[in-house]
């Protein structure tokens, strides 16, 4: 199995509804922004693509 991705959108584009990934580092030189940004920016994708209801 290739757990290899090409870019940080793809190695986010299969978490699920209801998935709690957990990302760290060791201080604030090993915060992983990248990956962070990259689950905001899936998961705004996400919510604006589903369709919602109001009561």
């Amino acid at each position: 199995m290739n757990k290899i991705c090409a870019t940080v959108a793809e190695a986010v584009h299969d978490i699920g509804d209801g998935a709690s990934p957990a990302v760290g580092g060791f201080g604030l030189g090993g915060v992983p922004n990248v990956v962070i940004s990259a689950l905001y920016d899936w998961a705004r994708a996400d919510c604006l693509s589903s369709p919602t209801t109001t009561a």
